[in-house]
């Protein structure tokens, strides 16, 4: 690039904000999909007011997703990995979707499709306890937390899940 150009240097410094600003729209589009599939992700303040469709609610009241927040959690996995299409974390997100929405064989193949970007990629275990998780039973969700320890030592929401379901029982 000609340092004397104007236009070029403008060009260039417009494309470097927004690749740096592109793991935030991943953010934000997996927040909004988390959120569709009654899943608190901790992201939702990257959701703007109006777009974020109703989050989980902490009272313990079960969530039933629609017809509606099924389509919108989709189209919001789908424009995540149209940003990055080996993102694990929105793959992660598509193979709970999948799994949720009883597709077994999709869940599989999401799986596999994250864990060759990151072998050591648990998220998607991780999201599904979240969603399954249930005071009153812990049992479920402790199988998925710990699905995901095992596939990542490190993960602390997994590791936090795990604790809890276990004092849960007692």
């Amino acid at each position: 690039i000609n340092p004397r150009c104007a236009a070029a240097l403008f060009l260039l410094g417009r494309t470097d904000a927004a690749l740096a600003v592109r793991p935030a729209w991943e953010e934000a589009l997996l927040a909004r999909a988390l959120a569709h599939m009654g899943i608190a992700s901790g992201l939702e303040d990257l959701l703007r007011e109006g777009e974020g469709g109703e989050e989980a609610d902490p009272s313990g009241e079960i969530f039933d997703p629609t017809a509606e927040d099924d389509r919108i959690a989709q189209q919001a996995v789908e424009a995540a990995l149209a940003l990055d299409p080996a993102s694990p974390r929105a793959l992660s997100v598509q193979a709970a979707f999948r799994y949720l929405a009883g597709d077994e064989a999709g869940f599989d193949g999401s799986c596999a499709r994250a864990w060759e970007a990151d072998p050591v990629c648990g998220d998607m275990f991780y999201w599904v306890a979240r969603r399954v998780e249930d005071p009153r039973d812990m049992r479920p969700a402790r199988e998925w937390a710990r699905r995901c320890v095992e596939r990542d030592g490190r993960h602390l929401g997994a590791l936090l899940l795990l604790g809890r379901a276990c004092l849960n029982e007692g």
